[in-house]
């Protein structure tokens, strides 16, 4: 509505100074809400009116015949009565009611459109040592973040460790308006994984556990009763949640998407695949094609709806039980490829229970939108951004006095945040 107002207002009836004091006063004027709230904005609209009437003669030309006709005002408006205020108050009225229903079809959007995501499991942080800065991760962190990123209401359900990394941790997720209704903060220090880039491709060559990586995740009945109203629930094999746990969130009846990554058996697919929708491997150890459908093919058998064999580079094999479809990998300039096959997970699962579409064609679309979106999130540094840096050794950061420099990388996601 404001800027229906601007557009209005500068097309030659009040010029632009005149627009700005009616729009600041339309942000700040709660006219209606109360009696003494619409005794001050009468009074406001009569001093404006009157130093406008004084000040821009297009006040009294037809300019207003076209306006009173846009707006559907049920009687004329003369310059006598502007000078009162009534046109005015009658405009700001629309405006209110406008900007009203705007905020009520976002809620409803919210609540009934949009689709709901939770991830479970733990976060960490990513250790880039050789430019002394650590970015926020771990998956379920990852996919939280991914998921609001891509049209989802997300929200994150974990633990965080009380110091300074854990703080940071929980700041990037609120920042991204990730919902942490259900989160607990534990007492003790943040989990790292040491990471390298080889040609922009992330690999880790160690890790240190902490509080938030040792602690199991137990799902009690508010828990529960909590993702019951989710559409979606991310989750993975390094999240902390034993067999007990995911049949916990399959007894709800909610699509369940879970990411074995390379920490598979035949014994851990048959024990978990059973309570899983959405299957997700990394094959890029798994041979050729003709390998990757066999496995693909005895994983559906245990139980998931979709399985999706991700390779990296070389783009995705999925199997619906009916059909093999191959995707390929979306152009990308890449940066980092941290976060890459999160972002797949997520944004598939997220595209693919979202779809009004059917069969093959709801699979394509998936398949599509998740290679589009892996590939925007290979063009920024860490899996997130927002990276904290440091000075000196790494362990003298886990010291009582650990002399944090914060200083935050952001960098805009363009179509991927936009949307």
């Amino acid at each position: 509505s404001n800027s229906k107002c601007t557009s209005l207002y500068t097309q030659g009836m009040y010029g632009a100074g005149c627009a700005e004091r009616l729009i600041s006063f339309f942000r700040t004027t709660a006219i209606f809400q109360t009696k003494q709230a619409f005794r001050s904005g009468r009074n406001a609209c009569f001093s404006f009116c009157r130093r406008a009437d004084s000040s821009c003669p297009g006040l009294a030309t037809p300019g207003f015949a076209i306006l009173h006709k846009d707006l559907l005002v049920p009687f004329d408006i003369s310059p006598k009565l502007v000078q009162k205020g009534g046109f005015l108050l009658i405009f700001d009225c629309l405006c209110r009611r406008i900007h009203a229903m705007m905020i009520g079809k976002l809620e409803l959007e919210r609540r009934f459109f949009m689709i709901r995501s939770i991830s479970i499991g733990f976060n960490t942080m990513d250790v880039y040592d050789f430019v002394k800065t650590m970015y926020p991760g771990g998956n379920q962190l990852n996919t939280a973040i991914y998921a609001k990123w891509a049209g989802a209401d997300s929200a994150y359900l974990g633990y965080f460790s009380d110091d300074v990394r854990g703080k940071h941790l929980k700041w990037v997720l609120e920042k991204n308006g990730v919902d942490l209704a259900r989160c607990k903060v534990l007492h003790g220090q943040c989990s790292y994984a040491m990471t390298t880039l080889v040609d922009g491709n992330r690999t880790f060559h160690g890790t240190r556990k902490g509080v938030n990586a040792m602690t199991p995740i137990v799902l009690d009945q508010e828990d529960l009763a909590y993702i019951k109203g989710f559409d979606l629930v991310i989750s993975d094999c390094y999240s902390n949640l034993d067999v007990t746990e995911i049949q916990k969130i399959n007894d709800l009846g909610i699509p369940f998407a879970y990411d074995f990554s390379e920490e598979f058996t035949e014994d851990i697919l048959k024990e978990y695949c059973p309570h899983v929708d959405y299957c997700f491997l990394s094959c890029n150890q798994q041979g050729g094609e003709e390998q990757i459908h066999a496995l693909l093919r005895r994983v559906h058998s245990y139980g998931p709806k979709i399985v999706v064999g991700t390779r990296g580079a070389e783009g995705q094999i999925v199997f619906d039980g009916e059909q093999f479809y191959v995707g390929k990998a979306a152009p990308a300039t890449v940066v980092d490829t941290m976060g890459a096959g999160d972002s797949f997970t997520c944004s598939f699962s997220v595209a693919y229970t979202d779809s009004k579409k059917t069969g093959s064609e709801r699979v394509r679309e998936a398949m599509d939108f998740g290679a589009k979106f892996a590939a925007k999130i290979c063009g920024i540094n860490g899996s997130v951004g927002d990276g904290l840096t440091y000075e000196g050794n790494l362990e003298d950061l886990y010291s009582d006095e650990d002399g944090y420099v914060y200083k935050p990388y952001k960098k805009s996601l363009g179509d991927v945040q936009a949307k």
